[in-house]
């Protein structure tokens, strides 16, 4: 069991966003600054067990006093300010100071998933099948009508698959519903892995590069599927002087389906895997053209 608590300031987005150092650097040079952060003094556990070979099931319990909150700084070195400090969401309306209460079950489950045993302990490693998952959550007024309250159900599926010995496929699908929701706080909403930088440490396969971490941000129902093929011959290792050269190329589509609202990138990049990746990539909003934009993928700063 995980147990924390204290006060700081919070992404609207979670732990989706943008990395909160990244962000600082570009709102200090650059006067870009995609994450909006609210305050909040908060108490959390959460568990996770192993119920059988891979079956994982996580339970959270969450308290939390929220507070809005405005920009410190108001300057950059070349020029320029930041933007203020309120999301720029399509749905999104001041926020009042109010707690909240959460609790939150979960399931994940891998068929035939293959492990080690090493030091005592088991370590999960690969499956050919996909990894499904199942989470709900449930905002508590505790007879506050300030409070969040609200009942949040998604799931998912997601799988990597080894097409040749120089094709992958990966995939990614999420789909969820929020209901009954007398009253919920922004960021009790759904929120989806956005990366508003050109340096990010956000994954090419699961986040959208060119959305707005709010824009799409839901209290209602969405669905969401991203998808990649990447090849160590697919277009630039057909030159004979690259093809000794260790890189792989990626196609990548993505598509988030909320009601009345549809947006979608398509990507090309090339790299390494996971480690580090470098691309362009182009945004549709509703069928016509929305934005473009270059990315470099590293997901190892996810560490500092």
């Amino acid at each position: 069991m995980q147990v924390s608590g204290g006060k700081t300031t919070a992404d609207f987005n979670g732990e989706d966003g943008e990395t909160r150092w990244l962000n600082s650097l570009a709102s200090l040079f650059f006067a870009t600054n995609p994450i909006r952060f609210y305050e909040k003094e908060f108490i959390e556990a959460h568990h996770r067990i192993d119920l059988a070979n891979g079956l994982f099931f996580t339970t959270g319990l969450a308290f939390e006093n929220r507070k809005e909150l405005v920009n410190h700084t108001s300057y950059s070195f070349f020029g320029g300010n930041p933007s203020p400090n309120i999301p720029e969401g399509y749905t999104y309306t001041p926020m009042y100071d109010h707690h909240a209460t959460r609790v939150s079950l979960g399931l994940e489950y891998t068929p035939r998933y293959k492990y080690r045993i090493w030091g005592g302990r088991k370590h999960y490693e690969s499956s050919s099948y996909p990894t499904f998952s199942l989470f709900y959550e449930k905002g508590i007024t505790g007879g506050n009508v300030r409070n969040s309250a609200f009942n949040r159900l998604e799931m998912g599926i997601k799988q990597e698959l080894k097409l040749t010995e120089f094709d992958h496929f990966q995939y990614f699908m999420n789909a969820g519903t929020i209901f009954d929701a007398t009253h919920i706080g922004f960021p009790d909403y759904k929120h989806f892995t956005t990366s508003g930088l050109v340096i990010t440490d956000k994954s090419v396969y699961t986040a959208f590069h060119l959305l707005d971490p709010y824009r799409f941000s839901t209290a209602g129902q969405w669905v969401q599927v991203h998808a990649s093929y990447t090849s160590q011959y697919l277009f630039l290792k057909r030159i004979p002087f690259l093809q000794r050269m260790i890189f792989d190329e990626g196609l990548h589509v993505k598509t988030l389906f909320i009601p009345g609202r549809n947006y979608s990138e398509a990507g090309y990049t090339i790299g390494f895997r996971d480690v580090i990746r470098a691309g362009v990539f182009t945004g549709f909003e509703k069928g016509k053209y929305d934005s473009f934009g270059v990315k470099i993928s590293l997901p190892v700063l996810l560490e500092f």
